[in-house]
């Protein structure tokens, strides 16, 4: 007895072509879903060590001797003629206080700005190589659409 065996016609081969693009390209998208969430996760990470790194940076600042620090407010008072130095003594004297939080509240701004300036380049390289390598898939999924 012989067999006759059925071969797909054109038409079911390219079906089956094209369905399996669509679930390459489905899986694709899920991958790059994963890989943005975890992007996400890895800047929640950075922003939580920089906390961690600006509360150890106002420890040492606050451990530091206040008198062991020469203030811009202290060498400005020390400028003034004595009887202005009288006069806004109190002033000074609360300036002097005020001056290294200042300070610090502004090292700490340079630092959460620069931190967060890096984690965000750094996604936007992710997402760059991302649309790179998506690019390529697509050119090599449907080449006569690519360039």
């Amino acid at each position: 007895m012989t067999y006759i065996r059925k071969y797909p016609t054109h038409d079911e081969v390219l079906a089956i072509e094209v369905a399996a693009r669509r679930a390459q390209a489905a899986e694709l998208e899920r991958l790059f879903i994963v890989a943005v969430r975890e992007a996400g996760a890895f800047a929640i990470g950075a922003v939580k060590v920089a906390g961690r790194a600006l509360t150890r940076s106002a420890q040492d600042t606050a451990s530091r001797a206040p008198a062991a620090r020469a203030t811009d407010i202290a060498e400005f008072s020390a400028s003034l003629p004595e009887d202005l130095r009288r006069r806004y003594a109190s002033e000074l004297a609360a300036a002097e206080r005020v001056e290294p939080l200042i300070n610090f509240g502004l090292a700490a701004w340079n630092f959460g700005v620069g931190t967060i300036a890096r984690g965000i380049q750094a996604a936007a390289r992710g997402l760059h190589a991302a649309a790179r390598s998506l690019e390529g898939v697509a050119c090599r999924m449907a080449p006569a659409q690519c360039p």
